[in-house]
């Protein structure tokens, strides 16, 4: 993944680094959480990944949790492929 880690289930990629940032694979309604809370698209510059977003350096690891967990937030219509 642009030469840096990246975490996978099934295959499909949901986490990856890009220099300093994480980025996540979420659903729209969790990306929008994390864009509004800080956060911005993921991956080089001039093409960032499509579907993924990076954390805001000033997110705290409890909101990161909180976003990311089964049930957390937005998790109304969530897709279960996703998790």
């Amino acid at each position: 993944m642009f030469g840096n880690l990246g975490a996978f289930v099934n295959g499909n990629m949901f986490m990856g680094l890009f220099g300093p940032e994480v980025g996540l694979k979420l659903p729209e309604a969790e990306a929008h959480q994390v864009v509004a809370s800080g956060g911005g698209p993921f991956g080089p510059a001039e093409r960032p990944m499509t579907g993924s977003v990076s954390l805001s350096a000033g997110i705290a690891a409890g909101q990161a949790r909180r976003l990311a967990a089964p049930g957390g937030a937005a998790s109304a219509g969530r897709d279960s492929r996703w998790w």
